[in-house]
């Protein structure tokens, strides 16, 4: 009987640590998503001060346009002025006007984008080589055009080449070759002799290759352009060749990728009032986060312990708006061994997961 009192009275203790743990597992939980919420509106109102100052930027820099281009009108009127000294003078007038214009345009330019380095304008140094660079590549670009009918898989002379022509800088050709490359093989070489089975294996093997690693390429030039309709249709096409270790390896590299670039929302809005209620109208936080959304998901799938891909997908609802999709996946954060053994809620709250490696 005794025996007996002493087990019960263990379970009963079993029990109450156990309400104990899951009543503080809930309260870590709800605290840990009103943080991100907090995290969330601090970061839209950053956001938010960011895009005004790009928009100041913007017109700031269209102003010193406008007033250059006034100045080379007028200065091209000047041109046919036959006398040397008054000619002199007009122009000399006509760069203290622009001068005087441009000045505080300038200044606070120069204040906006010594305060804010993230606005600067972003300059392309243009490529610069040497004679002999240059004809070395354009020599390669020949050979692989002339080759190009004969080899088995002809599209991969493209593909070369476009990446030949990014290399001189040549950029818009470059992409025409590179979005060329994407197409399925034809048999070109000659129609009335099919290729052997043997011949299409490899030549499925390259096609293969070259559409994946066109679209990874086009993918990066996009993604570097802020050309995010033409990213996403790259990126779906790139993650849709992957398959096995490969896609896994590639949701990883997205993530990591898709972070470095995304702002918190991308919703062209100047306030934290119209940013939210472009995101609860939408559903969306624009089309890199969106796409973030979509690889974090199926890591999280991938690995449903991770505490990295559960608190970053749990961030990613929390911005969206969808709580209640953010505290399911919160409730299994906390609940994990690391976090979960963590003696107090700041620890909790301060714990920064990493992300995987490949």
């Amino acid at each position: 009987m005794l025996k007996g009192l002493t087990e019960e009275k263990e379970e009963r203790q079993r029990q109450l640590e156990g309400k104990k743990v899951a009543n503080r597992d809930f309260a870590r939980s709800v605290i840990k998503l009103a943080h991100m919420d907090t995290s969330y509106v601090s970061d839209i109102s950053l956001l938010s001060e960011k895009t005004k100052r790009q928009l100041e930027c913007e017109e700031l820099r269209k102003g010193l346009q406008r007033i250059d281009d006034e100045f080379r009108l007028t200065r091209n009127s000047i041109a046919s002025e036959q006398d040397k000294k008054l000619k002199h003078q007009l122009l000399c007038d006509a760069k203290a006007r622009r001068d005087e214009k441009s000045s505080p345009i300038t200044t606070r330019l120069s204040e906006l984008e010594s305060m804010h380095p993230d606005i600067s304008r972003e300059m392309t140094l243009p490529h610069i080589h040497h004679t002999k660079q240059y004809k070395t590549t354009m020599d390669q670009i020949k050979s692989l055009w002339n080759a190009k009918k004969s080899m088995p898989d002809p599209l991969m002379a493209d593909l070369e080449i476009g990446k030949l022509l990014m290399s001189l800088g040549d950029e818009d050709k470059a992409v025409a070759y590179m979005t060329n490359a994407i197409r399925p093989f034809e048999n070109t070489r000659n129609s009335m002799v099919e290729p052997t089975e043997e011949e299409m294996k490899v030549i499925k093997k390259s096609e293969d290759s070259r559409i994946y690693e066109a679209h990874y390429l086009l993918f990066h030039y996009f993604l570097k352009k802020k050309a995010w309709s033409r990213c996403e249709v790259h990126m779906s096409a790139y993650l849709a060749k992957s398959e096995g270790r490969k896609r896994i390896d590639a949701l990883t590299y997205l993530e990591k990728i898709l972070k470095k670039y995304c702002d918190i929302v991308e919703v062209g809005r100047t306030t934290p009032q119209r940013i939210n209620d472009v995101v609860l109208g939408s559903k969306s936080l624009g089309i890199l986060q969106d796409l973030r959304v979509k690889v974090l998901q199926e890591l999280n799938t991938l690995y449903p312990n991770d505490p990295y891909y559960l608190e970053s997908l749990g961030q990613q609802y929390v911005n969206l708006h969808e709580y209640d999709k953010a505290k399911s996946l919160l409730d299994e954060f906390v609940k994990l061994p690391g976090i979960s053994n963590l003696p107090t809620f700041a620890q909790v709250l301060e714990y920064k997961p990493q992300p995987r490696s490949k």
